[in-house]
């Protein structure tokens, strides 16, 4: 498989950490394309060679190829490569997207003239460029397409000791939502949490740095334990006063901290319960108390 030439459309951050992660597993890099000129001297001078950047030759000069361009470019993408690159230098080789979201259906004008397409999603984040490729090691890859395509998705994903999570494409809207979950509505709850120590005095925008050691040994706990025996807090111990007290402060606030405090604080009932840690008539006040 490291004989085979890869193909890169679109360097954003997650187009940049695989050209430069999967040179640095020893795949040959066969071209880059973006219309970013500043992001295509930082690939040459990062991977310390020269590189097709031609849209065209990318295509034919590569055995398989990603497209890592935004969501709604996609499909656009794959038209343009079915309309203007010679089926021949098409056929048989294989295309991957990475969006978390869409399906490997929007590269469907591509698996009409011969292609093997799939998508696949590295579930990880990706800050910057430099060093984002190092993001890909040791996670899971959403992946859903063809088997041929599969099989490749598998040594890369191997490269990185990382696994493929093999869906089925009807299924990639909830697992998206799921990422979304774990990853965006982190830092939306990060972002409450600021507003609710701007409200006692302390600089919202510190929120981060307060309460990331909490939220780093909460990512420990849960990865030794899982989620269920992870569960710590007031509503874990069944402490329904303080439950109380925190709803009784935030009615004075804006009205979106109280209702994502219930909403999630029905959950975390739910996620007690389950561990053993609160009786059953305890959950029932609990989530009446998250009612009121």
């Amino acid at each position: 498989m490291l004989n085979k030439k890869i193909g890169i459309i679109g360097a954003g951050r997650v187009g940049c950490a695989l050209t430069i992660g999967l040179k640095e597993k020893g795949y040959k890099i066969s071209g880059v394309c973006t219309r970013n000129s500043s992001v295509v001297d930082f690939l040459k001078n990062t991977l310390g060679f020269d590189f097709r950047t031609d849209f065209q030759d990318v295509v034919k000069e590569s055995d398989m190829i990603f497209i890592t361009v935004p969501d709604a470019c996609i499909e656009e993408i794959s038209l343009r490569i079915a309309a203007e690159v010679e089926h021949s230098h098409i056929c048989c080789k294989t295309f991957i997207h990475c969006s978390g979201a869409a399906s490997s259906d929007v590269l469907k004008p591509l698996r009409l003239i011969g292609a093997y397409t799939a998508s696949m999603h590295p579930l990880q984040t990706f800050a910057d460029l430099e060093d984002g490729w190092k993001g890909l090691n040791n996670i899971y890859f959403g992946f859903e397409g063809s088997i041929e395509a599969q099989q490749i998705a598998e040594n890369i994903a191997d490269c990185f000791n990382s696994k493929l999570l093999v869906m089925d494409k009807g299924q990639k809207p909830l697992y998206h939502a799921a990422a979304c979950f774990v990853s965006n509505y982190v830092a939306a709850l990060s972002f409450l949490a600021g507003g609710l120590l701007h409200e006692i005095g302390f600089d919202s925008g510190d929120a981060h740095k307060v309460f990331l050691p909490l939220l780093e040994k909460s990512v420990q706990n849960i990865g030794g334990l899982g989620s269920v025996k992870a569960l710590t807090g007031p509503i874990s111990r069944g402490d329904i006063a303080v439950v109380e007290s925190h709803l009784a402060a935030m009615k004075k606030l804006d009205a979106k901290y109280e209702k994502v405090y219930r909403v999630l604080g029905k959950i975390t009932v739910e996620i007690a319960r389950s561990k053993g840690t609160i009786s059953e008539e305890t959950a029932n006040r609990l989530n009446s108390v998250m009612e009121c």
